[in-house]
């Protein structure tokens, strides 16, 4: 059953050239893809991604959030933490955390990438002058951006400085 789904994965991935291979025989990049799949190979209800694009280059990282985008329509729930703004605007919703505390959550809705781009750094524009001690007139609290991803219904988390999450979500969770 297993094998059935790993060629396919591993297509989509484009690791098919490393199942042969030894960890020490490929790079970093080709490491992540790797645990991307073995993530997705058991196709979970929910899935953890810690900075799933940081050892990606931007072909690569694109490539993943397109997947991610896939196994969310398909109804897994992604949890991606991630300092990315570009990875963070692909989700669906995206929870700002501040010292523990949620800050501030975006909802994508039908907004396209680039409107979430700038709705992200926005945002941590006004926590980065928190930071600084620097007044801001902002109406979106305190604490850090939620993302929701893909379509409505979906819920996300994603992180500005610390470490934020962005959640792909079909239905409830």
């Amino acid at each position: 059953k297993m094998e059935g789904r790993l060629i396919p994965l591993a297509k989509k991935l484009g690791i098919t050239e490393l199942l042969e291979k030894y960890p020490y025989e490929v790079s970093g990049g080709q490491k992540q893809r790797t645990a991307v799949a073995r993530a997705l190979i058991t196709q979970p209800q929910i899935v953890l991604a810690d900075e799933p694009t940081g050892a990606l280059d931007s072909k690569a990282s694109d490539k993943l959030l397109r997947i991610f985008a896939e196994v969310n329509e398909d109804g897994q729930t992604i949890v991606m933490v991630t300092h990315s703004i570009q990875a963070a605007c692909r989700a669906g919703l995206v929870l700002f955390i501040k010292d523990g505390c949620v800050f501030n959550q975006i909802y994508k809705g039908n907004l396209q990438d680039e409107e979430m781009y700038r709705k992200i750094s926005d945002t941590l524009s006004v926590l980065q002058m928190e930071k600084s001690g620097q007044s801001a007139d902002y109406n979106g609290g305190r604490g850090k951006a939620v993302m929701p991803a893909g379509h409505s219904g979906n819920e996300g988390k994603a992180g500005s400085n610390a470490a934020g999450a962005a959640r792909q979500g079909k239905g409830e969770a």
